[in-house]
């Protein structure tokens, strides 16, 4: 099994990714636009682990609870200057990728699939 792993510099180039019939296995983010993009929902997130007991504790509800979260501070833009994101490409993202900072000028969005 071969990994596919693609370089994307822009929103725009993560949009067209994933608007792909087949997503990429692997998503290299290197343009700073993207890097932001990536550590702001990197911190919005939960651990696999986090979500899992959480999940199993609460009965589902903190995942909603996270999502009503991440859903105000981006309509609000309380996330310094970042940019306004369209939020059917946040909540792909979020569901397809695990977010991985690599260095300060590379951030890698890997399939949750290939981790299991």
């Amino acid at each position: 099994m071969t990994i596919e792993q693609i370089p994307a510099n822009t929103l725009a180039d993560l949009a067209a990714l994933l608007n792909r019939r087949e997503v990429p296995d692997e998503i290299m983010a290197t343009g700073p636009e993207l890097i932001q993009y990536g550590q702001h929902l990197k911190a919005s997130q939960l651990s696999d682990e986090a979500h899992l007991g959480s999940d199993l504790g609460g009965a589902g509800l903190l995942t909603l609870i996270e999502q009503a979260n991440t859903a105000f501070f981006d309509h609000f833009h309380l996330f310094g200057d970042a940019a306004p994101i369209d939020t059917k490409l946040t909540r792909k993202v979020v569901t397809l990728y695990h977010l991985k900072p690599i260095d300060d000028q590379h951030f890698l969005f890997r399939l949750k699939q290939l981790d299991y």
